[in-house]
């Protein structure tokens, strides 16, 4: 995670990450259960997922910016999610292709045909380096415990 150089207000800072240093990373990523509700999803390595998650998908493919994600920093290196679970957890399932490209990705050019229903193992590898050098902001409390 880099941290970025703009003030937000005290005890908070903006950083930025990859998706690639997200997935390889996503252990010291925790939920706050108390702010967060159960994932909503069961991710089956060749299924196509929930139709929320393949439209995640085709935001990826298509570059569409996402959402700050906001994490508490609990010390030591871990972090738990006080918003964007559903999103964090569907980005590692999409990478660990249980997700699906949903039929709509045709729709968006000639570049994208053929894509339909392929995972992202699946998907041209340029396609693959544009996910995963996506860059994801996250705001995060620095001064938070996990109560």
């Amino acid at each position: 995670m880099q941290k970025t150089n703009v003030n937000i207000a005290p005890n908070y800072s903006l950083y930025t990450t990859s998706i690639s240093e997200l997935y390889t990373n996503k252990g010291i990523f925790g939920i706050n259960k108390r702010r967060q509700r159960k994932y909503l999803f069961n991710d089956i390595t060749g299924k196509k997922g929930h139709p929320w998650q393949r439209q995640l998908f085709l935001s990826l493919v298509l570059g569409n910016p996402l959402p700050q994600f906001e994490l508490a920093d609990i010390g030591d290196g871990k972090f738990l999610i006080e918003d964007g679970q559903q999103r964090t957890k569907t980005i590692i399932a999409i990478i660990s292709d249980c997700i699906k490209l949903p039929k709509e990705i045709e729709n968006f050019g000639d570049e994208y045909d053929g894509l339909s229903g392929k995972s992202f193992s699946e998907v041209p590898k340029n396609i693959r380096e544009k996910i995963l050098k996506t860059e994801l902001l996250l705001l995060v409390n620095e001064s938070s415990t996990e109560e």
